[in-house]
């Protein structure tokens, strides 16, 4: 990332500035002067015109013009229109370059907070501090299942059935009646 930002600088500061003569124009070593060609060319579109019949031109208000005023409104806009291409350039890469670093920045803060979450989750059952969510259906159902004695004497089969009718899992039935049978003493 540091080497295509410095890359950038050192492409933009090679770019050459742009300089040309207003008054003349050197073409193949001869000067030119432009002043001179101007006045060439108005005078023959003069002659032109009062040759060819008179027509009457009608003017139409373009959509630029009020893009212009809009612009001229807001000096942020007016400054850096007038800027040279280079700088335009500069200023451009380097907001994206920002938007970017800052784009990449929230990525790596979310992914970080999402591991940090999972660590804690590690943590705590590692400590065997499991947080369980307590579901209020199933606890009548659990509290019937301690007071009741035949949990003990079905068989597997009764018991998963039976877990299927009480939407409870299996493992849960098997630990309830084992822990039923080390209250009798039975085990």
């Amino acid at each position: 990332m540091k080497s295509l930002v410095l890359s950038l600088l050192v492409s933009f500061s090679l770019l050459p500035a742009q300089s040309a003569k207003v008054d003349s124009v050197n073409t193949f070593g001869s000067e030119v002067n432009i002043h001179d060609l101007v006045k060439r060319q108005i005078e023959e579109a003069k002659l032109k015109q009062s040759a060819a019949p008179v027509q009457t031109l009608t003017t139409i208000k373009s959509e630029p013009e009020h893009i212009i005023k809009k612009s001229a409104n807001n000096p942020a806009a007016a400054f850096y229109s007038s800027l040279p291409l280079q700088y335009q350039l500069f200023i451009s890469a380097t907001f994206l370059v920002l938007i970017a670093l800052v784009f990449r920045r929230a990525i790596l803060a979310f992914k970080q907070r999402a591991t940090k979450v999972l660590k804690h989750k590690i943590a705590m059952l590692r400590e065997e501090k499991v947080v369980a969510r307590v579901d209020t259906k199933l606890n009548e159902v659990r509290k019937k299942l301690r007071n009741g004695k035949s949990i003990f004497d079905v068989s597997e089969k009764q018991i998963s059935s039976l877990a299927k009718e009480l939407k409870i899992a299996k493992g849960e039935l098997l630990l309830a009646s084992r822990l039923k049978l080390f209250e009798i003493g039975k085990m």
